[in-house]
C-alpha cells in the first residue's frame, strides 16, 4: 500500500480543520491563554530575578547556576517532574512551563545589564544622575535589545512546549498531535503540528518588528 503524497496530506489537513473547526478553534484559545499567563508571569519573575543578579554579585551566582542547570532538563521530563507534586491539567503545565521559560528571560536580562559599559555609568553619575535614574534611564534602555531578545526566544519556545505539556492534562493544540500519533492518523497530527509551527512563526515575526523599532529608536 503506498503511501499518500504529500499535496494528499496536506489536502485532507486543511479538510479535517474545515471539518473540526469548533475543536480547533477552542484548541487555538487554549494553547495561546497558557502561552500569555505563562509568559507574563516568566518576564514579571524573570527580569527583576535578572536585574537582581546583575546587580548584586553574591546572589548571580546561585541564581545563574539553578536557572542554567533548568535549562539542560527536557522539556518533557520536566513536564513529568511535577505530576506527583500537582497532577495533571492546566495548573501543573503552566507551573512547569514557567520554570522552563525563566532561565533564557533571566540569563538575558543579567547579560544585557552586566555587560553595560561602567565609562557610561560613570558618566551618568557625574552628571547628577540618582542610582535609581540612571537605571531606568540609562541601563535599561541599553538591556533591553537583549532582554527582548529572551522574550522572542522564549515566547516560541513557550509555543513549541506548550504542545508536549497536552500530555499532562494541558489541552491545547497538542491534543492533535497526541491522536495523530496515538491513531497513526498523519492528518490529525499534521493538523495540530502545523498550527502550532505557524502560530510560533508569527509571534517570531511580530518580536522581530518590535525589536528592529527599540533598536531605531535607540539609534534616532
Amino acid at each position: 500500500m503506498s503511501k499518500p503524497g504529500l499535496d494528499t496530506l496536506l489536502l485532507g489537513t486543511l479538510e479535517y480543520i474545515d471539518t473540526h473547526q469548533a475543536a480547533f478553534l477552542a484548541a487555538i484559545q487554549r494553547h495561546l491563554l497558557l502561552f500569555v499567563i505563562v509568559l507574563l508571569i516568566s518576564v514579571a519573575i524573570g527580569v527583576p530575578l535578572g536585574m537582581a543578579s546583575a546587580k548584586r554579585p553574591i546572589f548571580s551566582a546561585w541564581a545563574l547556576n539553578i536557572f542554567s542547570a533548568l535549562k539542560m532538563i527536557p522539556s518533557l521530563a520536566l513536564l513529568m517532574v511535577f505530576i506527583p507534586i500537582l497532577g495533571v491539567g492546566f495548573l501543573p503545565a503552566m507551573i512547569a512551563l514557567i520554570v522552563h521559560a525563566l532561565p533564557t528571560i533571566l540569563i538575558n536580562t543579567y547579560t544585557g545589564y552586566s555587560q553595560i559599559d561602567e565609562a557610561i555609568l560613570e558618566n551618568a553619575t557625574a552628571m547628577g544622575l540618582t542610582e535609581r535614574e540612571i537605571l531606568w534611564r540609562v541601563e535599561t534602555p541599553l538591556a533591553l535589545p537583549l532582554i527582548f531578545s529572551g522574550l522572542r526566544t522564549s515566547s516560541v519556545d513557550i509555543i513549541a512546549t506548550t504542545t508536549v505539556a497536552a500530555y499532562i492534562g494541558a489541552g491545547g493544540l497538542g491534543e492533535f498531535v497526541i491522536v495523530g500519533i496515538t491513531n497513526m492518523n498523519s492528518v490529525i497530527m499534521l493538523a495540530g503540528s502545523l498550527t502550532v509551527a505557524a502560530i510560533a512563526l508569527i509571534v517570531d515575526f511580530i518580536f522581530s518588528l518590535l525589536q528592529r523599532r527599540l533598536i531605531r529608536y535607540q539609534i534616532a
